[in-house]
């Protein structure tokens, strides 16, 4: 088996010394075709297998290659939209009814499933097998909570509009952030926000109101880097920040509008030693 991922697209870039400007779909359908037959697994997450299947990930015909993986694997796939869901199990069983494909199997991963999407696979034609989960029981994982206590404060907003909240109380989030922890060390805190535009409204009014803070954003278009998730005080950022990335946060800001979304954002404060 072999998993293709950014560390083995870079692998693959150093063999082609030779040839400059490779993008990574032309890597990846290099990589593909050298392991066809060989057990081959691409793990996805929504948003780029989407573009994949449209032949729009970084200008390359990805779709063709796709059908030659043995095993696709879409993790976080909670954070497809309904109508980006159902756009891609249709788009999977166009693939599985496809004799030319290799592909016949789908896995769908979230640590929050909606049991919808089961009934919205079958709809679309697809063998659905659901995989019971062995896992430790939430409440205990090697001897720590999963999901730690903390201390909530919820306010009444919507979509898009969370960054309205924040301005009109910017004094109260400046001190939130400014606040230092029990043990004198300042707090690594994290905004979770719904959109580009709210995401630069806030940067924005955090960065000029915590001077001697390292305020940095993640969004879609200023993609999260090792150095910049390691020195942040404060990062503000949207969804983007939820797919493929980890990090350490004492503290969150964020917007939610369905149980799987708050539980998957108060997860990000997990293996907290004590109340945060």
């Amino acid at each position: 088996m072999q998993a293709v991922t950014s560390d083995l697209l870079a692998d693959e870039r150093k063999l082609y010394t030779d040839e400059t400007g490779l993008r990574k779909g032309q890597l990846l359908n290099r990589i593909i075709r050298k392991g066809r037959g060989r057990g081959l697994i691409l793990l996805t997450n929504p948003d780029i297998l989407t573009l994949a299947l449209k032949d729009a990930y970084y200008d390359n015909d990805l779709r063709e290659s796709i059908r030659s993986v043995d095993l696709l694997v879409v993790d976080e796939f909670h954070l497809a939209s309904v109508k980006q869901s159902d756009m891609l199990l249709f788009m999977a069983h166009e693939i599985c009814d496809d004799r030319r494909s290799s592909l016949r199997k789908f896995v769908f991963l979230s640590a929050t499933p909606n049991p919808k999407i089961i009934q919205r696979a079958e709809r679309a034609g697809l063998k659905i097998d659901v995989l019971e989960d062995m896992s430790t029981p939430l409440s205990c994982s090697s001897g720590h909570p999963v999901l730690p206590k903390i201390r909530l404060e919820l306010r009444c907003g919507g979509i898009f509009r969370t960054y309205e909240l924040i301005k009109e109380d910017i004094d109260y989030f400046v001190d939130f952030c400014d606040r230092p922890l029990e043990d004198g060390r300042k707090a690594r805190t994290v905004f979770i926000l719904d959109g580009i535009y709210e995401v630069d409204e806030i940067f924005n009014a955090l960065r000029d109101r915590l001077p001697d803070f390292v305020v940095e954003r993640v969004d879609g278009l200023h993609p999260a880097t090792p150095e910049k998730l390691k020195r942040f005080d404060v990062l503000v950022s949207n969804s983007s920040v939820e797919v493929g990335i980890d990090f350490d946060v004492d503290r969150l800001v964020f917007s939610g509008y369905t149980k799987s979304q708050i539980i998957q954002r108060i997860g990000r404060l997990r293996n907290k030693p004590e109340n945060v």
